[in-house]
């Protein structure tokens, strides 16, 4: 176990290749930020599902207050977002956990087997690292996020060991690819339509409604039209360009390492897409025992925020919220990140005293 203190700083050149559309489920952008204070971050290696997982602990180490981070992609760490201050709020206040998922980053090596690449897996994963930081930190229960497809891992594993979670904040999760591409594709369309854009029409009549026969080109085209009709990142296609050509600069971090974590989404990606897309969580989630929360972009078209909205209507739990965040898309935590951290705070605060008894 190391632990050290680390000083956070502006992002710098990502040196991964610009990923093609093929990979658009499992983008994360990482977006510029000020330098903050430096902050106590260990960097550990835990066993889970049988396989070594590397995990980033940073934050409040002395409170018991865990919050679990779950990343999206599927194959894309938050580590670099943990070290450009994205949750530097929440770790004044609690400890933060994040790590990298079975097949991701710095937990990839050759040696998994794509039979072992499934939801099912990974929710496992989710739980037993629950329960190891629950050990570690003395806390009874933990506090579970995620974002885009780790959205929909932290709610099933928030549905699955109920007993283990205060809280569930997921945002601009994964719920239903089969609702979603449906809004999608006639939104896209009426976007084309308004805008005469005649190259966008013309692709988007040939693919036609879905369900699509060849799924994945389906998604993969519709998300080409997301990001140029900016509705992925808002800001403009020119702006959501240039930050999924970023490149970024992680402390710590060597070219292998990089190199590592591209070969890793690749692999991701790869995997886990048919699984992944398979998920309805209005067919598996009806009920959840603890307080949820929904964090949804107004102008999102990759998970269309509509699906989300309708599928926490007819969930039951002790309290439910849904966040908008007026000026986003797909991603909140970027283009209002107070917002997003007052949102995620304030869950966080409420569902620990409510759990107590306060």
């Amino acid at each position: 176990m190391r632990l050290r203190s680390l000083r956070l700083g502006r992002t710098g050149p990502n040196i991964h290749p610009k990923l093609g559309y093929s990979h658009i489920l499992a983008v994360h952008i990482i977006a510029s930020m000020n330098d903050i204070a430096a902050i106590n971050s260990q960097e550990l290696t835990v066993n889970l599902g049988g396989h070594p997982h590397f995990v980033d602990v940073s934050g409040a180490m002395s409170g018991k207050t865990a919050l679990l981070v779950c990343h999206g992609g599927p194959g894309y760490s938050e580590l670099a977002m943990i070290r450009a201050g994205a949750y530097s709020r929440l770790q004044e206040q609690a400890i933060v956990v994040m790590w990298d998922q079975r097949g991701t980053a710095r937990s990839y090596d050759e040696t998994i087997s794509p039979a072992r690449m499934t939801v099912e897996q990974l929710t496992n994963d989710t739980i037993e690292l629950t329960n190891w930081a629950r050990e570690k930190f003395s806390s009874e229960k933990v506090h579970i996020f995620g974002h885009s497809a780790g959205g929909c891992l932290a709610l099933l594993a928030a549905y699955q060991a109920p007993a283990l979670y205060h809280t569930v904040f997921a945002l601009s999760p994964h719920i239903s690819i089969g609702r979603s591409t449906a809004i999608t594709y006639r939104e896209l369309l009426a976007l084309a339509e308004q805008r005469q854009d005649t190259e966008a029409m013309a692709e988007l009549r040939q693919l036609g409604p879905p369900p699509y026969r060849d799924l994945r080109h389906g998604i993969e085209l519709q998300a080409k039209w997301v990001m140029a009709f900016d509705r992925l990142v808002l800001g403009g296609p020119d702006r959501a360009t240039e930050l999924f050509s970023r490149r970024q600069s992680i402390p710590g971090y060597t070219q292998e390492d990089y190199h590592r974590a591209q070969r890793g989404l690749e692999f991701s990606s790869r995997t886990l897409f048919d699984d992944a897309v398979s998920i309805d969580l209005f067919d598996r989630i009806s009920e959840l025992k603890m307080p949820v929360t929904i964090g949804l972009g107004r102008h999102d078209l990759l998970n269309c925020s509509e699906v989300a909205a309708s599928w926490l209507e007819q969930v039951k739990a002790p309290q439910k919220r849904v966040h908008w965040f007026e000026q986003s898309a797909h991603f909140p935590h970027f283009t209002e990140p107070s917002k997003f951290q007052n949102a995620l705070l304030a869950t966080i605060q409420q569902g620990t005293v409510d759990s107590d008894g306060g």
